[in-house]
């Protein structure tokens, strides 16, 4: 199924791309939210432009305008949650959850 291998592919992405010191601040509850909103939203955005590396990077590009933040300070909130390994296990299981809520929505 392409949208799995999507998300899963997204997923070993962020694990990479977030490597480094652990010593930041906790994230808000606000944040996190912004964060799952975010990653769902950057996922479907790879869903549609699978196909389309421009239209890709452009959909990203209006992802974070839309939710008001940009790609590095999405990338920060990805590294402060992934230092609390139990704490990544629920922001995952939220965006999993959201993304299948989304599958539903669209038929699948």
């Amino acid at each position: 199924m392409p949208f799995s291998r999507t998300l899963v592919l997204l997923f070993v992405c962020m694990i990479v791309i977030s490597c480094g010191d652990a010593s930041q601040k906790e994230v808000s509850q606000a944040e996190e939210k912004l964060f799952v909103d975010v990653y769902v939203k950057l996922v479907q955005a790879a869903h549609d432009h699978h196909d389309d590396p421009d239209g890709l990077a452009a959909a990203h590009q209006a992802v974070f305008l839309e939710m008001g933040t940009d790609r590095d300070r999405f990338l920060s909130l990805a590294h402060q949650m992934e230092a609390s390994p139990e704490r990544w296990a629920v922001v995952w299981e939220q965006i999993v959850k959201r993304l299948q809520e989304e599958g539903k929505k669209e038929g699948g």
